[in-house]
């Protein structure tokens, strides 16, 4: 479990970070297609929102009140932006 948490936090870093650099347009993993459905970045907005939710399940599955406790504030923290209000 503890190396499943750091490899997923590991794939959130890099997820926000790819996110970053596509909406700066300095992204390495350039889109050729002119017209775009969804804004930039949007593709490691939803990656990153996965290993979140994968974190969240495996702070779950450590079987700790704390690892419930994590788990229900990276699910309500981090997920936000895909809520609609």
């Amino acid at each position: 479990m503890t190396e499943a948490s750091k490899f997923l936090a590991n794939a959130e870093a890099g997820a926000k970070e790819q996110a970053k650099a596509a909406r700066n347009g300095t992204s390495k993993y350039k889109d050729n297609t002119t017209t775009r459905q969804f804004p930039p970045g949007m593709e490691w907005d939803i990656l990153q929102a996965d290993a979140v939710v994968l974190l969240g399940l495996t702070n779950a599955l450590q079987e700790s009140y704390m690892g419930f406790v994590k788990c229900l504030f990276v699910l309500t923290c981090r997920c936000s932006p895909f809520t609609s209000r």
